[in-house]
């Protein structure tokens, strides 16, 4: 887990996550990109969730290495912009991993996740996945709401914070039907995959 425990992605993944499951976690002190093979290929990790340098200084050192690195089945990007060929070459380097887009707030985390399957290697490279957990509209420049097509995206589920504990910015930050406003602009294809 390259991500500090302090961020909310460290916290999600590296803290909370194998607390609530019981399951073992690897954490590094300092982000090196040689040091994350090594700890991989030592402790046979499966999982992990980096922003997008993180794989692609991953995918470069095992390039180097002239290695894949077999126990890993998933590497979520989030926090970053993720190219669809960086998801692309990635999953050519790392071989069974499977690379996806994740997308998330410190109000709102993991609001969709990217398919975690080699046949939905194009969905996972090309959008930022399916809601889980969570209501999703996305509100229009016209204030009208849909389910498919472009708009500021606002969710409501029991991951979103309770609020800023600030009645005029709670106002501000929810509307009537108690949907959080990310700000962020998405669009929703027909599937019901996010594009952020």
């Amino acid at each position: 887990m390259p991500s500090p425990a302090t961020h909310i992605t460290g916290y999600l993944y590296g803290i909370q996550l194998p607390l609530t499951y019981g399951i073992p976690v690897v954490l590094m002190d300092q982000w090196d990109k040689d040091s994350a093979v090594e700890i991989i290929l030592r402790w046979e990790c499966t999982f992990t969730v980096g922003a997008t340098p993180f794989l692609q200084e991953l995918c470069a050192a095992a390039c180097t290495r002239n290695i894949s690195l077999p126990s890993l089945k998933y590497f979520l990007c989030g926090g970053a912009p993720v190219p669809p060929d960086i998801i692309y070459e990635s999953q050519a380097v790392l071989g069974r991993c499977i690379p996806g887009r994740v997308y998330g707030c410190t109000e709102a985390p993991t609001i969709t996740l990217g398919p975690t399957h080699i046949d939905q290697l194009r969905d996972a490279a090309e959008t930022d996945g399916k809601p889980i957990g969570y209501d999703l509209k996305l509100i229009g420049d016209d204030g009208l709401c849909a389910k498919a097509g472009d708009g500021e995206i606002a969710v409501r589920g029991p991951e979103v914070f309770l609020g800023y504990g600030d009645p005029v910015r709670d106002a501000e930050a929810f509307d009537a039907e108690g949907f959080f406003l990310t700000g962020d602009l998405g669009h929703m294809d027909v599937d019901g995959n996010l594009t952020i």
